[in-house]
């Protein structure tokens, strides 16, 4: 793995790609046929490259998943939402680029059926309910097992919204 970025190639989008599960460069054009029609698309979206590395291996090693494409940046995910097509975007709650609940609300509004589950490492307490607002449908912790993770993927895809189970509790003891 080419831990320099400015050293893959570009896909359609202008993003370094990579094939699912292999490590290898690739253009989105090229994920046409089984990965597409049979996996769920999963864009992911984190600036810490050794975290993004980590769940790209986590979603490329589930039968039913594929990373589609990864960003680093806020300015970035529109464009590769606009492009990959994911099926959902899993998105970093603290992109260095900008405000990330504006771009919850933005790619909601762009594109209304494609779900975003936040992972972040901010206390659920403080920043679910405010995602939530903004139009995700789930929020996880990073310190979560990899597990979690999987599951509020699958939820979400569901059309049903993941919160942990303490903070369901909490939200539904305050109503």
């Amino acid at each position: 793995m080419n831990a320099d970025m400015s050293q893959l190639p570009l896909g359609s989008t202008g993003l370094p790609m990579r094939e699912p599960g292999h490590g290898k460069d690739l253009d989105p054009a090229s994920l046409a046929g089984s990965q597409r029609t049979n996996k769920v698309r999963v864009l992911v979206a984190e600036d810490n490259r050794f975290v993004r590395d980590g769940i790209v291996r986590l979603v490329n090693g589930q039968a039913d998943m594929a990373c589609c494409g990864e960003v680093g940046s806020i300015a970035d995910t529109p464009l590769a939402v606009a492009a990959q097509k994911p099926d959902v975007v899993l998105l970093d709650l603290k992109l260095a680029d900008g405000e990330t609940f504006d771009l919850i609300t933005s790619l909601r509004r762009q594109f209304p059926n494609v779900p975003v589950l936040v992972l972040s490492q901010h206390d659920e307490k403080f920043c679910a309910k405010r995602a939530l607002r903004a139009g995700a449908k789930g929020y996880v912790m990073k310190e979560a097992a990899a597990e979690h993770l999987l599951s509020a993927l699958r939820m979400v895809l569901e059309g049903k919204t993941y919160l942990s189970p303490v903070m369901t509790a909490r939200l539904l003891h305050k109503s």
